[in-house]
């Protein structure tokens, strides 16, 4: 199997794969986010598509904020910062880093 260029191959049901991964730095100013809700903010990825698998790494979080990062339309990642706390968050403008991973080279 020849490997592509920027592509890695895994093994997956017994059958080698190839894996595209692509990643992108954008940054996010979330706003002040009420106890117990979310807030959307979207990266954009070149070539990111809806099923890929998503790893997200996030600067220092205030206390009691979690994340989630998915692929929500065509070339778009969207990072959700999470308020587990009882007051509101304002967490400070930082720089997010997401990287998705195609499986197929995609």
């Amino acid at each position: 199997m020849a490997i592509e260029s920027g592509k890695r191959i895994v093994l997956r049901d017994e059958t080698w794969e190839q894996v595209a991964i692509k990643s992108a730095t954008a940054n996010l100013n979330f706003g002040s986010i009420a106890a117990g809700l979310t807030e959307d903010l979207t990266i954009t990825l070149t070539g990111a598509v809806v099923g890929d698998l998503v790893v997200a790494a996030a600067p220092n979080l205030e206390a009691g904020a979690s994340y989630s990062a998915f692929v929500s339309a065509a070339d778009t990642v969207t990072v959700r910062l999470v308020n587990n706390t009882a007051g509101a968050l304002d967490a400070a403008a930082a720089d997010w880093t997401v990287a998705v991973l195609a499986l197929g080279g995609n």
